[in-house]
C-alpha cells in the first residue's frame, strides 16, 4: 500500500527513529478486521484527504463495527489518529484490547 506511506501528510507514518511505526499496526489491524483499508477514495488525491483528516467515523457509524468491542475500537482510534496523538509501540501493548486473556491482567 505505497500510496498509505508517504509523510507529506500529519496523520501518515512519523519517522521510526523515535517511535516504532503503529500506524502500520492500526491499518493492519482494521484490514485484518474489516477486510478494507481505512481510509479510500476515487484516487490517490481522495486517499490522501482522508488520511489528512483521520477521519474514522466508520468506528461510530458503521454497522460492521457494532458488533466489534469498544476496546478494539478504541486501540484503532489511537493507532490511527495525528502522530503527535498515537499510541507508542509499548502503550499499544498495554492496551485493554490487547491484554485479554493475558495472565495477569
Amino acid at each position: 500500500v505505497p500510496r498509505l506511506v508517504s509523510t507529506d501528510y500529519p496523520c501518515v507514518a512519523p519517522s521510526l527513529v523515535a517511535q516504532v511505526d503503529t500506524w502500520a499496526l492500526g491499518v493492519l489491524q482494521y484490514l485484518l478486521l474489516r477486510g478494507r483499508l481505512p481510509f479510500d477514495g476515487p484516487d490517490d488525491a481522495a486517499v490522501a484527504a482522508a488520511v489528512a483528516r483521520c477521519n474514522l467515523t466508520a468506528l461510530r457509524t458503521d454497522d460492521v463495527w457494532r458488533g466489534t468491542s469498544r476496546d478494539c475500537r478504541d486501540l484503532l482510534s489511537r493507532l490511527l489518529t495525528l502522530s503527535e496523538f498515537r499510541l507508542t509501540a509499548r502503550e499499544a501493548l498495554e492496551h485493554a484490547w490487547l491484554r485479554v486473556g493475558v495472565s495477569g491482567t
